[in-house]
């Protein structure tokens, strides 16, 4: 939303890496990666992925659009693909019928799983309303969809507008996102941060259905008046429908009651009868500056991410509370300050500096440049005993805009990750940070993507030759992208130290992983996707298998 690259050309048969890593000393196992990229293949692959299912036990449906991509695909219309999911052998592709006689076109916004069933989310554009429709869709495209059957409307009439910045879903237009309950009962349908095309005023639209695909409930809501801007971090659904939706504002002139200098960051309930913000005070003058929701066990959904202080906007450390979604409470949140001298705030600004000196493109020369921070908690993941990993990663997009003619140059710098794990009475058990960057002109490709295997976490990033030679000599590394990049996971045993594996490498030759989260779609198997190169990318799904042997 949520809340995810350098590639030679492939050899002839998928690019397969298969890595040993010794487990931890307790245990007799030993932990095998197993990573897969798809062939190339017609239709080729430039169209960029928003989203992977196993539409059956045999296949893989990913599902493409020029409407969210920063490249021009003038010609090109939404299209899913399908892939053997063993070998990742492509089988076919539909481009779906969005075209209606005497009506609206549908803009394709998902593609999901749901009650077993691979089902499109679409919508009308907002010209007198915007209606939700849903279609499924037969899980290996051999047989032609049915047409779309309408959910929902909303009465508004909303402007259009471009994307402030360009990340997933932020291109042509910006994405509307799909939420599922962890039981699968429920299914949140919500749309960014759109604007009345009367008076302007910024709202939300978001509904809730059942298995069935029937309203639950359909809700707008309206963002005060005073924020420039707004998006949606993140959202979760509890198991009777009810949504939990955690916006960040930004205000021109300073966040209404003090605290952050320019934002806001507001933890939203929403049900057929309510929409409320949820009571999140931090003692001491502290604020969230982002965050994660995360359902959990007993009913219970953690938020999750960094707390700063006015005094300076400095990030301090993490916190963490808990929605008891029974009770509609949440509790104090619990603070754990960076430590071992590890300072987010200078590994980013560190970065920033760098990225001053790099030398921009000519036709830039007199392009302004903005600077958005994305460092947040990325993941939150299950350690091991009733303990949680938090996984940090530190980064910041430049956004380059020429006055003259408004043309647009992004860039995104993916730094530090920072590893820590809490034991089930939230005490701090290890803090490893693991330094690197890389750079990239394309927001699927870069970001870490986290999971947990045998209790152990393993995290899945761009790395490169420059930036082991610095991490062994303990030099500075530079916030660009290093020669020999390649894809590597990171590995922390029981005391937090880790050690790197690269995958999708052979010889000299290398395949990238990127995209924005690790699929799971099996018993130890996820789903991403890869590219071959960062001139002329294609992208393409990638299976990552985790096995375990045991010594007898």
């Amino acid at each position: 939303m949520h809340r995810n690259i350098v590639l030679l050309p492939l050899i002839v048969g998928a690019l397969v890496s298969t890595l040993t890593l010794p487990a931890q000393s307790k245990t007799e196992d030993r932990v095998k990666v197993k990573a897969r990229m798809a062939l190339e293949h017609k239709p080729d692959g430039t169209m960029m992925p928003y989203s992977i299912i196993r539409s059956s036990p045999t296949a893989i449906m990913v599902f493409r659009s020029p409407d969210f991509d920063q490249r021009a695909f003038t010609k090109r219309s939404p299209r899913l693909d399908v892939y053997e999911s063993e070998k990742l052998t492509y089988m076919r592709g539909l481009e779906p019928l969005l075209e209606r006689s005497g009506r609206e076109r549908l803009l394709l916004e998902d593609l999901i799983l749901f009650d077993g069933k691979p089902t499109m989310i679409a919508r009308t554009g907002g010209q007198e309303e915007i209606a939700l429709y849903y279609q499924n869709v037969d899980p290996h495209l051999t047989r032609p969809p049915p047409a779309f059957e309408r959910i929902c409307a909303f009465p508004v009439e909303v402007k259009k507008r471009q994307a402030l910045y360009a990340r997933a879903g932020n291109a042509t237009r910006e994405r509307w996102s799909t939420v599922e309950a962890d039981d699968g009962g429920h299914l949140l349908i919500h749309s960014p941060e759109l604007r009345n095309a009367d008076d302007g005023d910024a709202m939300y639209l978001l509904a809730m259905v059942d298995k069935n695909m029937h309203v639950q409930w359909q809700q707008i809501l309206h963002v005060d008046g005073g924020s420039e801007r707004s998006e949606v971090l993140d959202a979760a659904v509890d198991s009777t429908g009810t949504a939990y939706v955690l916006i960040k504002y930004r205000y021109k002139d300073g966040a209404p009651g003090g605290g952050a200098p320019d934002y806001e960051v507001v933890l939203h309930r929403i049900d057929a009868n309510d929409m409320s913000r949820m009571p999140f005070g931090m003692d001491g003058g502290y604020y969230p500056t982002g965050g994660i929701l995360q359902p959990m066990a007993k009913g219970r959904i953690a938020f999750a991410g960094i707390y700063a202080t006015a005094e300076g906007n400095r990030k301090l450390g993490n916190f963490i509370s808990y929605v008891d979604t029974s009770e509609a409470g949440i509790t104090t949140p619990q603070v754990m300050p960076f430590t071992d001298g590890v300072d987010l705030e200078a590994e980013e600004v560190t970065g920033v500096d760098d990225s001053k000196k790099e030398e921009e493109p000519k036709e830039d020369k007199k392009s302004q440049k903005r600077l958005h921070s994305t460092t947040d908690v990325i993941a939150l993941l299950p350690g091991p005993d009733g303990g949680l990993f938090f996984v940090n990663e530190i980064g910041f997009a430049a956004v380059y805009t020429n006055p003259e003619t408004a043309r647009r140059y992004q860039r995104f710098y993916h730094g530090p990750i920072q590893a820590r794990l809490i034991d089930k009475n939230g005490e701090l058990k290890w803090t490893t940070l693991f330094r690197r960057w890389t750079t990239s002109d394309d927001p699927l490709m870069g970001p870490a993507l986290s999971t947990v295997f045998n209790d152990q976490l393993y995290i899945f990033l761009w790395d490169s030759d420059d930036n082991v030679e610095q991490r062994k000599a303990g030099g500075k590394i530079m916030a660009k992208q290093g020669s020999g990049s390649y894809t590597a996971y990171v590995y922390f045993d029981e005391k937090g130290a880790y050690r790197t594996k690269p995958v999708l490498r052979n010889d000299s030759k290398s395949g990238m992983i990127c995209g924005w989260a690790l699929v799971n779609t099996g018993k130890d198997e996820y789903m991403t996707m890869g590219t071959e190169s960062l001139t002329t990318v294609d992208y393409y799904p990638v299976r990552i298998d985790f096995i375990k042997e045991t010594k007898k």
